[in-house]
């Protein structure tokens, strides 16, 4: 892909709200799809190969949907700017989850071409996110809940 063709993500529909994926977008241009995962204290946030599991990041965003939105605009940004290697992304932080990790925030800060495309897709992912922090609760409570 060229540095001209920017590569755009689009929400899968057909995923939301499936039992072990929240949320995925996919690129059809790179082949690649960002997807929410629950895992025991939270929620992680990947990207990889389409159907190939999400195995290039495993950011751990913690269970605020603040952070969770903040890690996908994160992921988001990097994946759509044409001109970085993907594999310039730091695959996880340190410190879990990720907000704590002052030098993994440096590192990401470092590879954003342009700041305010960052701010874009955070304000654009606040507006649309199909999650709040009570359907995560609620999805917390039935995943770990015993019948």
């Amino acid at each position: 892909m060229s540095a001209e063709q920017t590569p755009t993500f689009k929400v899968d529909e057909d995923c939301l709200h499936t039992e072990n994926l929240l949320f995925r977008m996919v690129c059809d241009a790179t082949g690649l799809e960002i997807g929410i995962y629950p895992v025991m204290f939270g929620y992680r946030v990947r990207y990889g190969k389409i159907g190939c599991g999400f195995t290039e990041t495993d950011w751990c965003a913690g269970a605020d949907v603040e952070q969770i939105i903040r890690a996908y605009a994160y992921q988001l940004t990097l994946l759509e700017d044409p001109c970085l290697d993907n594999s310039d992304i730091p695959p996880t932080s340190q410190v879990k989850p990720f907000k704590n990790d002052t030098d993994f925030i440096r590192d990401i800060h470092s590879l954003l071409a342009d700041p305010d495309t960052f701010e874009a897709n955070l304000a654009r992912l606040r507006a649309s996110f199909p999650l709040t922090d009570e359907i995560l609760a609620a999805l917390k409570m039935s995943m770990y809940s015993f019948h």
